[in-house]
């Protein structure tokens, strides 16, 4: 016996399924694309300073002393520290640092050179045996970010939980690929990661501002790291993030670091 056809797209012999990147823009070979759309200056008034690092000496955990003057420093330009990390992945004794500044109160060049002359700055990079500094302007999606305030609170509350991780979330972009990605990221990628059973936060979102190529940095913060891998898998049978997200990226490297507390 013959099923029925019961639409009319059935009848004709059409598919109902819908593009999942009907609204997402193509892929355009320009860097001129990415060039207006990677530098909200005019909408984001922050920005954001991630720090990776290692001191000389071997510390059991994170050492307070090296980093209080510069700490002082920086909070009194403005500054604010949103978390302190240690590696789990990587190289060893690895430390990484975001901080948020609210609002430009110099031109870029002007803080790059505060960075780099500044007596604190200068004493703390003294205590260091590798260092990586990144400055980062928002992406459009950064507006879906989130305080880690109730993350640190809930620890309080429960010790035995298990530790938060930080995953940071490298992508460099095929050039013209920019305003795609960032499509996909809002409409497939973050409610998928975000949601059940996954569980994921954004802390930060931003566009590397001093790399030559089109990279990106995203920072997650997972209650439970252990479903990581369950969320990759996901991610791997998502038709929608295959289709719209992957394509635009040319490398990605991710990194695992400890969400420390109380630091």
């Amino acid at each position: 016996m013959t099923k029925p056809l019961t639409t009319p797209a059935e009848a004709l012999g059409t598919s109902t399924e819908v593009d999942p990147c009907a609204e997402c823009p193509p892929i355009i070979d320009t860097a001129a694309e990415d060039a207006v759309f990677s530098q909200p200056r005019a909408t984001a008034r922050h920005l954001y300073l991630f720090e990776t690092l290692q001191f000389l000496r071997e510390y059991r955990d994170f050492p307070l002393f090296p980093i209080s003057d510069y700490r002082t420093e920086l909070m009194l330009n403005g500054f604010t520290r949103v978390f302190v990390t240690t590696a789990m992945t990587g190289a060893p004794s690895q430390y990484g640092l975001l901080w948020r500044l609210e609002e430009e109160r110099q031109p870029l060049a002007d803080l790059i050179k505060f960075l780099d002359s500044s007596p604190a700055c200068q004493r703390f990079r003294g205590t260091l045996k590798n260092y990586r500094r990144e400055l980062l302007y928002p992406t459009a999606y950064d507006s879906y970010a989130s305080s880690l305030d109730p993350i640190i609170r809930h620890h309080n509350r429960a010790v035995s939980t298990p530790e938060t991780a930080v995953l940071v979330d490298r992508v460099q972009l095929h050039s013209g690929a920019l305003h795609r990605f960032v499509c996909g990221k809002e409409k497939h990628f973050i409610p998928t990661v975000t949601g059940r059973p996954h569980g994921w936060t954004l802390i930060a979102s931003g566009s590397v501002i001093t790399s030559a190529d089109q990279e990106i940095l995203n920072f997650w913060a997972m209650a439970n790291p252990n479903r990581l891998m369950s969320t990759m898998r996901a991610l791997g049978q998502d038709t929608a993030y295959l289709t719209c997200v992957e394509p635009c990226i040319v490398s990605e490297q991710q990194q695992l670091f400890e969400l420390r507390l109380g630091v």
